[in-house]
């Protein structure tokens, strides 16, 4: 293809380029509770709440929900998201099946940046700057080139077989409808279908059908229709409710990370979306299927830190004096045996929060079972059951213990305020500028890690105030070593001194999970059941699945949405419906003006 084809493409994506920019600032809109009509009863409506009176409002005691009204709509900061490096790619790989695309597809898209509690598609993290056009458009117009390179396997029938210039363009004008169903996710608008057109002709005339339908391809491949989760909504008197194929795009997204398929473009074509019923209906059809592991694992690890636990358990990370018999392999098979378990406790058989914080089970081969203390043969990834008194959950999996460790020796700072973070949205405070990192190990030590900690932390007022919540967690720990193996002493210093562990630990200011406990599996045990891990379960996921920050409008849903998690025991499931058929799904606010 020539240097002035290509740009060609190029030209024409900028010129979708600017007004998606202009609808990225200004499509975060505000409809406060006082102007809106009340929700659906019946149907989940409301905000979900059903006009309950009695939310729990303060199970995260740092962070209480505010509910004035239950019955009114609650919507407001509206994202204009642009799809995950991860969603876009899969959604090319789905578009152009069955033909193949390269393994390094991704390699040429912008570096994502996460927001402070780690997720990466926030829409107020995503900003749109002029190198990305670049990056978006090589990346379209290189899936182009095989789409058109094998264009009659792309299941438009007129492009089959092509011959001559009446055929040719009718396999165009087949193209931009066919296609342009599913790559923008809705039926394309007259406008839409006649500039397309009108590009496809200009390029025909100037280099050819083939080129021409490469052009074609990568201006819709890399259009803002594409790139991000285009939601306008119409106005049905309560608000501006999400059509059908909106709701359908976030349903896909959520659920599967990619493009919807044939069945939820004809559900939203139907009318079956335009209800919380039928969108429960649809969701339910999307969970059943085994791309819902794939895509809400994305959730998954992002919420759980799998960044950090990937990187920090590799063999490169740990002091390969201190642990000689610690191997790539094993670094490798304990990571993707804490991937296994986690799909299996969040989407396996009664999955949710409480399996995954409870289930005994691990996934090991024979690189990673000496983790556990345990033998195995082979390279594949078993579940086993663990010892109830060394193991429990997600927290004790050997790579999460690694993860949370540093080269020589673990971290029982990064441990606690996993816990308190993560799991109960309650973040220590930000240490105050030119705090030192961890105590260094020095050769002389005749303390135990935790002994070094207490020392280090008592001696200075400024730091005893902050970590002793935090470290009281941490310390549960001390039970697991940097490599995450169960240990009962600890060897110290140049002359190997032998000292006993003591993973005693308190958790203290929780709506429910206050107490003191003598290890981690008590610890564990407490949590695992507690309303405010639910509700920090519930204000995650609603964070990831409507890409924005929690506000307090939300607060309506967010507790109805924990009742619903508390009640059956912890369920994923109980959550993802509860929140598919919420306002906020299912609404947008006005666009600011």
């Amino acid at each position: 293809m020539s240097k002035q084809l290509t740009n060609s493409g190029l030209i024409v994506v900028r010129k979708l380029w600017p007004a998606a920019v202009l609808m990225l600032a200004a499509c975060s809109g505000t409809a406060g509770s006082e102007d809106a009509a009340g929700g659906e009863g019946g149907e989940g409506g409301a905000g979900s709440s059903g006009g309950s009176t009695s939310l729990k409002l303060d199970r995260v005691p740092d962070e209480p929900l505010i509910c004035n009204d239950p019955e009114s709509l609650n919507v407001t900061r509206s994202a204009f998201s642009r799809l995950t490096n991860a969603q876009y790619i899969r959604t090319l790989r789905d578009l152009a099946a069955p033909i193949a695309l390269d393994d390094d597809l991704g390699l040429q898209l912008p570096t994502e940046t996460a927001d402070k509690k780690g997720y990466l598609n926030n829409f107020e993290q995503q900003g749109a700057q002029a190198q990305f056009v670049e990056q978006y458009e090589l990346t379209a117009r290189n899936v182009a080139k095989k789409i058109t390179s094998s264009l009659g396997k792309i299941g438009v029938s007129a492009c089959e077989n092509p011959s001559g210039a009446a055929a040719q363009t009718a396999c165009a004008t087949a193209f931009i409808e066919s296609f342009g169903l599913r790559a923008y996710r809705r039926p394309l608008s007259n406008d839409e279908k006649q500039s397309l057109k009108a590009l496809y002709d200009a390029s025909a005339t100037t280099w050819g059908f083939s080129d021409a339908m490469t052009v074609l391809a990568s201006a819709m491949l890399s259009a803002p229709q594409v790139l991000y989760l285009v939601e306008l909504g119409k106005d049905d008197g309560k608000g501006l409710k999400l059509t059908g194929y909106e709701v359908g795009a976030r349903l896909s997204y959520l659920f599967w990370g990619t493009t919807p398929d044939a069945d939820l473009l004809n559900a939203a074509k139907a009318g079956k979306l335009d209800t919380a019923n039928g969108i429960v209906a649809e969701a339910t059809r999307l969970l059943e299927d085994p791309k819902a592991r794939r895509g809400l694992s994305e959730f998954s690890a992002q919420w759980l830190r799998f960044a950090k636990l990937s990187v920090d358990s590799a063999a490169v990370k740990k002091d390969k004096t201190r642990f000689a018999d610690y191997t790539d392999a094993m670094g490798k098979a304990s990571f993707a045996g804490l991937q296994a378990f986690v799909e299996d406790a969040l989407f396996g058989d009664g999955g949710g929060v409480q399996k995954l914080l409870g289930s005994n089970k691990a996934w090991v081969n024979a690189a990673s079972a000496p983790l556990y203390g345990l033998k195995a043969s082979g390279d594949e990834l078993k579940p086993v059951d663990l010892d109830p008194k060394q193991r429990k959950g997600f927290l004790t999996q050997a790579a999460v213990m690694a993860g949370f460790s540093h080269e020589t020796v673990h971290a029982p700072v990064q441990r606690g305020v996993f816990v308190l973070d993560h799991l109960l949205c309650s973040p220590p405070p930000t240490p105050p500028p030119g705090v030192p990192g961890a105590p260094p190990a020095a050769a002389t030590d005749v303390e135990t890690t935790r002994q070094k900690f207490v020392r280090e932390h008592e001696s200075k007022p400024d730091c005893k105030a902050c970590h002793k919540r935090l470290d009281d967690v941490g310390f549960t720990f001390e039970n697991y070593d940097a490599l995450g193996r169960w240990q009962t002493t600890e060897t110290v210093g140049s002359q190997k001194k032998v000292l006993p562990i003591d993973a005693s630990g308190a958790l203290t200011d929780t709506y429910d999970a206050d107490g003191e406990f003598a290890n981690a599996i008590e610890l564990i045990e407490k949590i695992s059941k507690s309303e405010q891990v639910a509700q920090c379960f519930v204000n995650n996921f609603f964070h990831y699945a409507l890409a924005r920050d929690q506000v307090q409008e939300d607060g309506c849903t967010l507790a109805a949405a924990a009742d619903e998690v508390v009640k059956n025991d912890g369920s994923f499931k109980s959550l993802l419906l509860a929140t598919v058929k919420s306002n906020q799904f299912r609404y947008r606010a006005p666009i600011e003006q």
